[in-house]
């Protein structure tokens, strides 16, 4: 049941970032940027965050890579929120 939760959760939160990463470019470069940032953010984000929450979880204990995990998403939300804002300050500017 934990492993069919997360792998729902993960293609919910994946068909959402489809939509939301190519609106920021225009047409002649959206599959390049969408392309781009797909591959940049599973190299840095899925490549090192199992090591260094395995390590946590090693030398810290559970509570650590916990903490770690959830900064993720923190970090992801504040960017998103960042993100919205600064489109909203493009869009009265215009």
């Amino acid at each position: 049941m934990f492993l069919l939760l997360g792998f729902v959760l993960l293609g919910l939160s994946y068909g959402q970032s489809s939509g939301a990463v190519t609106r920021n470019f225009g047409s002649r470069y959206r599959y390049t940027g969408a392309a781009l940032t797909s591959d940049f953010a599973w190299l840095i984000g899925a490549a090192f965050a199992p090591l260094v929450a395995l390590g946590l979880c090693a030398n810290f204990g559970l509570a650590y890579m916990g903490a770690y995990l959830l900064s993720g998403a923190l970090s992801t939300l504040l960017a998103l929120l960042v993100h919205r804002w600064l489109k909203q300050r493009e869009g009265a500017a215009a």
